[in-house]
């Protein structure tokens, strides 16, 4: 599989090509260009290239959130943009003529995004569809994961009234999910299930193993999807193990051992 890296300038388009066997889809990156000293990334191109990327009409309301971070080896800072596309879903809803059948399945869909910018290439990659409920805009932090040299990142996102976790690294100016783990499930209904997720160290080895525990919390009676979206449980652990999951820095991804199946 090939991914794509795109430069423009005003005068040339030049891609350059680079194999990476671990990613199931291509990601294209653009680099962007300022004359700016004080910001190489200028939000303005950034924002153009989202919009082209999306098909953003001028009219169409959409929220964007960017975070700085150091999130690869180099000293540069860069870029993880989320973008939330909740006007697009509800018009498409309605445009299908279906809006209560889409409303009552959470508008689940490709409406909440990510584009990483790469502080040292300026290249920006080309949309990461994290399919999702878009009345939940997705949810980032920051942590050393998989290298104590550098910043890793992890996604919370909604479908319904469960709740996931992704897992991302950058190598080779691109985000790669390496793991994924459910946080609750039916929240705010009776038979709500929480979870509880460990970063686990280990001596002698640079990244850290993702724990999951089961959980416990407070359990609230939430009749209405919608509502259920601003609703954040005030979780804690149990001693129950559900699973450890182990980095492989070969292959970037977690797995979890045959034997402890």
């Amino acid at each position: 599989m090939k991914k794509v890296l795109i430069s423009l300038s005003i005068f040339s388009v030049v891609l350059v090509s680079c194999s990476n066997d671990e990613e199931n889809n291509d990601t294209t990156a653009t680099e962007t260009n300022s004359t700016d000293e004080k910001d190489p990334m200028n939000y303005e191109d950034i924002k153009r290239h989202i919009e082209s990327q999306l098909k953003i009409s001028p009219t169409e309301k959409y929220e964007i959130e960017v975070f700085e971070k150091h999130l690869d080896t180099d000293d540069e800072i860069d870029r993880l943009i989320t973008v939330n596309l909740l006007d697009r879903a509800m018009k498409e809803a309605e445009q299908d003529g279906k809006p209560e059948k889409r409303a009552a399945l959470g508008y689940m869909g490709n409406y909440n995004y990510l584009f990483y910018v790469d502080g040292k290439s300026q290249l920006i990659t080309s949309p990461i569809a994290v399919p999702s409920s878009p009345h939940a805009q997705l949810k980032v932090e920051f942590e050393h994961i998989t290298s104590p040299t550098h910043l890793d990142f992890f996604v919370d996102f909604r479908i319904r009234r469960s709740v996931f976790r992704q897992f991302y690294t950058i190598r080779e100016r691109i985000p790669i999910k390496v793991s994924e783990s459910e946080l609750f499930q039916n929240l705010g209904t009776v038979e709500q299930k929480d979870y509880f997720i460990v970063l686990e160290e280990v001596p002698g080895q640079l990244w850290k193993n993702i724990v999951v525990y089961e959980g416990k919390s407070p359990k609230k009676d939430i009749p209405e999807l919608l509502d259920s979206y601003n609703y954040e449980p005030d979780v804690t652990t149990t001693d129950k193990l559900i699973r450890r999951w182990y980095y492989s820095p070969q292959h970037l991804k977690y797995y979890v051992r045959n034997d402890e199946l």
